[in-house]
């Protein structure tokens, strides 16, 4: 009894008539059980998408129906029917109703979805649920369930949002009772998202779940489980379980873990921990049974990720190969850690001052101070695995562990620069595709998605950062030809998928760490970057940077020759230099024209003849200091008058 294909709806533009509609014939068992039937009607183009891209129809019922904690699925089948363009299914919910302490069965409905009970006729009750598609419209429910036998007082509560009904309380005293508990916990786990663990809301990230099935004849009585893990979590969780059990009935609780933060993040590899369960309940002869059972759990670091809750022989696509990514990246960014707070400040103060989330032309600024300031001080790394597994452990940094290494990975430098935006209340978004990460940042006026290509840093400047996100991976996204998952983190945050917390590291770390601000020339470069995103997000034609612009010269010794140089930096970016060598008795000239480029305190000339070569440089007046590796020298430019 859930909308499939809405259990994320938001609010979309409206429409006359619904986009897709569902009718669903379901039988609901007095055991709780529920054996679901749905007719899926759809637009031509969308039910050729959903065919095209989700041919097995038990895949398809995995992906968009019921993934918590509390329901077992099983006996699903399916077929796609071209001549009406309908999706039909069929599945088994084991153990979706449960009895409450009032007496009521229970149905958990979805609280974003609005369903009415319409009637209740010859023991069959009708609901309707409608809900909007962001960016698509309206699409409609229409749910007749063939209630138990003797059900009576069918009623939708709200707060959350529930089916509720009575069946008469089972009056066999006499008969075997028998139960069997299935203890399920994750193999591994990620102590990295210990809050988000926690959280309820992310039913799918459960720690562990107990099913418990009554495989009697008879009634059990005041059924209730509870969870820990000793060492890492060694306060017992809250009592589930309901007051009562009939014949045949499953009954689902999961386990969502409150652990010691302080002793999971000393945690610096894989450690085995034990699960302890203790659950009991009381025979048809009044007796209690206690008992308990435990399992082995691997906890991982607070730097070990993984992206799937699924085998690898179960993904059949990126969507399951990365349906934990969201929750993954989004406990990483760590806006509010110290440490990030202090290197953002210090960027927001030496790009300007102003505020970063006032306009969309300083949230480019500091965008590109950022990116600036991560050029300056961290170098790209490629990660040391194939990325296309289905599954595997990933070591992944928090922005402090790059600023303090210095270098990242895609997605380091992802989260690093993520976490910086969001300390200056800019909304950053995350975009994992297939093999890499890259982000974005929403801006605040226009709410366009300004996304930065950040493993340029020190080889590009931000405008190709920029550019280059747009035409490899942007285009190709909104187009429908590259798979993705977009992480709203600010979202994520709210909704409680936030970072652990992190170990004190002292007085001013930035300081500690070597950390520094690019050169002073660079801050004169900003307010260019305002362009960007005019013109569809297309970058603007990158303005001179005036200290550069101009004719230098310098001449010093190097490998036994007498070396002139002559470079000339022309407004708009042109290019023209020569070396002149000189043994004494005679000369040589190399001379080359390009373009030219200002990142930080690298300078990018493309030859047009000896290709490209980034130069470090400091530039104090009419004097330039420069870095010659073909040279092992820094030698001084003087500005020519």
């Amino acid at each position: 009894m859930t909308l499939i294909v809405l259990a994320a709806a938001t609010a979309g533009p409206a429409q006359t008539s619904p986009i897709l509609k569902l009718k669903e014939n379901n039988q609901l068992h007095a055991n709780g059980d529920c054996t679901f039937q749905y007719e899926v009607q759809l637009p031509v183009a969308m039910y050729t998408t959903f065919k095209r891209n989700t041919p097995n129809t038990a895949v398809f019922i995995r992906k968009f129906v019921l993934s918590d904690q509390n329901v077992v699925l099983d006996g699903q089948t399916g077929e796609w029917v071209d001549a009406d363009s309908t999706l039909k299914i069929r599945f088994n919910a084991r153990g979706i109703a449960r009895v409450t302490k009032g007496g009521a069965w229970e149905i958990p409905l979805i609280d974003s979805i609005d369903t009415e009970l319409v009637a209740v006729a010859e023991n069959t009750a009708i609901l309707t649920q409608a809900a909007e598609i962001s960016g698509l419209g309206l699409a409609t429910n229409t749910i007749r369930v063939a209630m138990p036998a003797g059900t009576t007082d069918v009623k939708i509560l709200k707060s959350p949002t529930r089916l509720t009904y009575h069946l008469p309380a089972p009056t066999a005293a006499d008969g075997e009772a028998k139960v069997d508990i299935e203890l399920e916990a994750k193999d591994q786990v990620m102590t990295s998202l210990a809050k988000a663990l926690s959280n309820k809301a992310f039913g799918p990230l459960w720690t562990a779940r107990s099913k418990f099935k009554n495989m009697g004849t008879v009634a059990l009585h005041d059924y209730r489980i509870r969870f820990r893990i000793p060492e890492y979590a060694p306060t017992w969780s809250s009592w589930q379980g309901t007051p009562l059990v009939v014949a045949g009935q499953t009954v689902l609780d999961g386990y969502y873990p409150i652990f010691e933060m302080e002793k999971i993040g000393r945690l610096t590899g894989q450690t085995k921990a034990a699960l302890e369960i203790q659950y009991q309940y009381k025979g048809p002869d009044g007796k209690l049974v206690e008992e308990t059972e435990t399992k082995e759990l691997i906890l991982l670091s607070r730097n070990q990720v993984y992206y799937t809750s699924l085998k690898s022989s179960e993904c059949v696509d990126w969507a399951d190969r990365d349906n934990l990514g969201a929750v993954v990246l989004s406990s990483f960014v760590t806006h509010e850690d110290p440490v990030i707070q202090q290197a953002a400040g210090r960027i927001a103060k030496w790009s300007g001052g102003a505020n970063a989330a006032g306009s969309d032309d300083e949230a480019i600024k500091f965008m590109a101070a950022v990116y600036l300031f991560m050029a300056e001080n961290i170098a790209y790394q490629t990660p040391p695995f194939g990325q296309n597994e289905a599954k595997f452990i990933q070591h992944v940094k928090y922005g402090r562990d790059v600023l303090k290494n210095k270098a990242g990975t895609c997605i380091d430098l992802a989260i690093l620069y993520g976490s910086l935006c969001e300390a200056v209340g800019l909304e950053p978004v995350l975009y994992n595709i297939p093999g890499h990460t890259f982000p974005a940042v929403r801006l605040p006026d226009s709410k366009k998605v300004l996304a930065v290509e950040a493993t340029l840093i020190g080889r590009g400047s931000f405008q190709d950062a920029v550019k280059t996100a747009e035409e490899t991976n942007m285009k190709a996204m909104r187009a429908g030809n590259k798979s993705f998952t977009e992480v709203m983190v600010s979202k994520l945050h709210k909704a409680g998928a936030v970072p652990m917390d992190l170990p004190n590291v002292g007085e001013d770390p930035l300081e500690k760490w070597g950390i520094k601000m690019p050169n002073p020339l660079a801050v004169q470069n900003q307010n260019q970057n305002a362009d960007v995103v005019k013109n569809d997000g297309n970058p603007a034609p990158r303005r001179a940077v005036d200290p550069i612009v101009g004719t230098w010269t310098a001449v010093f010794n190097a490998n036994g020759l007498k070396v002139v140089g002559v470079a000339m930096f022309k407004e708009g970016g042109a290019f023209e230099g020569a070396w002149v060598f000189g043994d004494g008795v005679g000369r040589r000239v190399s001379s080359d024209t390009g373009s030219w480029s200002v990142n930080g305190n690298n300078l990018t000339i493309k030859g047009d003849n000896s290709g490209t070569v980034v130069r470090r440089f400091e530039a104090k007046g009419d004097e330039v200091k420069m870095e010659l590796k073909e040279f092992g020298l820094v030698v001084t430019f003087t500005r020519k008058k």
